[in-house]
C-alpha cells in the first residue's frame, strides 16, 4: 500500500508539472501521415519516479479528414513505475472542444467497466493509446472549419492522467 501512495503522490505531481510545463519541440516534420507537422503537446518533466505524457495530433486537417490522436505515457524514472487504469479496454477520453465549448468526446454515453487494472512500466517502456476523431459532434453532425482545443484523459483509481489541450485547425477543402 506504501508505494500505490508513493506512485499516486508522484503522478499527482506529474499532473501538477503538466499544468505549468512549456511546448517543445521535438517531434520531426511531416509526421502525422501527410498533415501538417506540429510541436507536441506540454509534457511533463522527467523527475525521478514519475510518468510523461504526451498528446499527439496534426496542427492541421481538412475538413472531413479523419484526425488521428495518440496519447504517450512514458516510464521516464529509473524503477518500474506502476499505473492503475479503469476500464478494459484502457478508459481513454479525448474532448475535443471549441470556444469553451465540448463537441465531441470520445467516451461520451459510453459505460466504463469498473475494472482496475495495473499496468507496470519498465524504466523507458511507454504505453501508446490511440484514437480517431472523424469531425463529428456529439449528434453526428459534420462540425465547421476553425479552431479546435484537443485534450485526452486516461481515468485512474484517483485523479485522470491528463494531457493537452493542443490546437487543432480544421481548414476547408481546396
Amino acid at each position: 500500500m506504501k508505494r500505490r501512495t508513493r506512485i499516486a503522490a508522484t503522478v499527482a505531481a506529474a499532473l501538477l508539472t503538466l499544468a505549468c510545463a512549456p511546448e517543445r519541440a521535438d517531434r520531426p516534420a511531416g509526421a502525422a501521415g501527410g498533415a501538417e507537422a506540429r510541436e507536441p503537446a506540454p509534457v511533463t518533466p522527467a523527475p525521478v519516479d514519475s510518468v510523461r505524457l504526451r498528446l499527439d495530433l496534426p496542427a492541421s486537417v481538412r475538413v472531413g479528414q479523419a484526425v488521428p490522436i495518440q496519447l504517450r505515457i512514458e516510464n521516464t524514472s529509473a524503477r518500474a513505475v506502476d499505473l492503475y487504469l479503469m476500464g478494459r479496454p484502457i478508459a481513454f477520453d479525448v474532448i475535443v472542444s471549441r470556444e469553451d465549448r465540448v463537441v465531441w468526446r470520445r467516451l461520451e454515453g459510453q459505460v466504463v467497466a469498473a475494472i482496475l487494472q495495473i499496468r507496470t512500466l519498465a524504466p523507458g517502456e511507454a504505453l501508446e493509446l490511440r484514437a480517431e476523431w472523424d469531425q463529428r459532434d456529439h449528434a453526428g453532425r459534420a462540425v465547421a472549419p476553425g479552431a479546435y482545443q484537443v485534450a485526452a484523459e486516461v481515468k485512474t483509481d484517483g485523479e485522470p492522467l491528463r494531457a493537452g489541450p493542443v490546437e487543432l485547425r480544421i481548414l476547408r477543402k481546396r
